[in-house]
């Protein structure tokens, strides 16, 4: 019965040894092993002679390791920016990878001496960034999906240009903001334009009230269906001074409503 332990255990070695990925497939050699528990760290060399380490806690399937393969001959690839060393974590969750660049001068700057941390990107189906940068005193956060090494270079350098107008202008609060102004400059694009046309044969334009417009487009918001004629029902009732041609030019303006 003692002897039973032990064949489950080798059975269990010789399970997982099987399902192992061999990273000697891809001309990548291990360099250094340590395990810990249910942690696995590697200390990987490729065949041109580039290292990087991998961190997992299950086995590494074969299309992680493909993907770890293919981002890290990208970064390595990278033209403004030369690494120092490459980490990569898989989980269920998909891959975590911490690039600390030797070099990432672009444009004659160089970047580097921004980032105390290095960079931090996460890989599922796509390549995203996320880490942050100092300077004058401000920790600046560069985020987003990746698309070319290029574009990362021009926001890292719009960033370090001018720092504050960069988060102001990825403050939600500040989006907000310019949101509410471009809808209050709209709006008076809007009264300009009913006044405009909001004239009569013998007279000159005429505002129209806003309480009336807010309420026109109140009703035909609440009604896309309804007609003029309903509305104007409406508003009579409500005892809002109104006509026709108001009602009609709202509807052209608002809503690009053309009745006849």
């Amino acid at each position: 019965m003692k002897k039973y332990p032990a064949l489950i255990a080798f059975l269990v070695a010789f399970t997982v040894n099987i399902y192992a990925y061999d990273w000697t497939n891809d001309n990548v050699s291990i360099v250094n092993q340590a395990k810990d528990e249910d942690k696995t760290e590697l200390k990987l060399k490729d065949e041109t002679g580039n290292e990087f380490s991998v961190t997992y806690y299950e086995e590494i399937q074969a299309e992680t390791a493909k993907n770890i393969l293919k981002l890290k001959k990208n970064f390595y690839e990278w033209e403004n920016m030369k690494v120092d060393s490459i980490s990569f974590v898989a989980s269920e969750g998909g891959l975590q990878i911490s690039v600390i660049p030797k070099k990432y001068e672009y444009q004659g700057v160089d970047y580097n001496r921004y980032m105390p941390s290095g960079m931090l990107f996460t890989y599922t189906y796509a390549l995203q960034y996320n880490f942050r940068i100092t300077i004058e005193s401000l920790f600046i956060r560069i985020k987003g999906d990746f698309s070319t090494e290029t574009d990362l270079s021009k926001k890292l350098a719009d960033a370090v240009k001018n720092p504050q107008e960069f988060v102001k202008k990825r403050d939600p609060e500040y989006l907000l903001q310019r949101i509410e102004t471009l809808d209050d400059t709209v709006n008076k694009m809007r009264t300009a334009l009913l006044t405009l046309h909001n004239s009569g044969f013998f007279s000159g334009p005429k505002q129209i009230e806003p309480g009336t417009i807010n309420r026109v487009v109140d009703i035909k918001k609440l009604n896309p269906a309804i007609t003029v004629e309903k509305i104007l029902e409406t508003l009579e009732k409500e005892k809002v001074k109104t006509n026709n041609q108001e009602v009609k030019l709202i509807l052209n303006v608002y809503f690009n409503i053309f009745e006849k």
